[in-house]
């Protein structure tokens, strides 16, 4: 198949990027008992509770890049209300010290990634419209001054006949992203974290 016509969803870049870094650096993965969850958004009144989450259920130990070591996870956004028309997945990056047991560097990771509210600990968010986000108020700063939108393949589309009733866009196809967006991305996170 022609490369120029490989079209990655933001969720496929993201599965790549954890599956390359994996691979490249030689991580080991290890798999969490429980899921852990992170909140995103928070829509709960005075009578009610409705939260929305990410939902993690391993993580790779990047240990050969910097001064730390790192726990990097591809997180899942729960079916719940509010956040399911806003988010798919994000990347989430915590320090976790090689030298613990396995058992330790879970309760550490785990322990991490929950107290990490509203993607602080977010490398890279993967939008239902298809775009690639990042957030200024993570603890890495932002990946959104790397140009990844130069790596688009397609422009999401909206459906022009609908709307929500918030305002929002439908949109009938998601954004999609080159396959050397995986590459861009790596190295982005890899010079991030290498330098933490």
């Amino acid at each position: 198949m022609d490369e120029k016509n490989v079209a990655l969803s933001p969720t496929e870049v993201l599965e790549g990027v954890i599956l390359t870094i994996e691979k490249r650096y030689s991580c080991k993965r290890i798999a969490l008992e429980n899921k852990v969850f992170s909140e995103i958004s928070d829509d709960s009144d005075g009578h009610r509770t409705r939260k929305g989450h990410m939902i993690y259920e391993d993580f790779i130990l990047l240990t050969s890049v910097g001064k730390r070591s790192w726990g990097i996870a591809i997180g899942t956004k729960d079916n719940c209300y509010p956040g399911e028309d806003l988010y798919r997945n994000d990347i989430v990056a915590v320090p976790v010290e090689k030298e613990l047991d396995v058992e330790s560097q879970k309760i550490l990771f785990s322990s991490q990634v929950e107290r990490g509210e509203y993607f602080r600990n977010s490398l890279l968010i993967a939008t239902v419209p298809g775009y690639l986000a990042a957030t200024a108020n993570s603890v890495f700063g932002t990946l959104a001054d790397k140009n990844l939108g130069g790596m688009l393949h397609n422009e999401p589309v909206a459906n022009k006949q609908f709307i929500t009733l918030g305002g929002n866009a439908i949109f009938d196809k998601a954004a999609t992203y080159r396959p050397e967006t995986i590459d861009l991305v790596v190295e982005n996170i890899i010079s991030i974290l290498g330098k933490r």
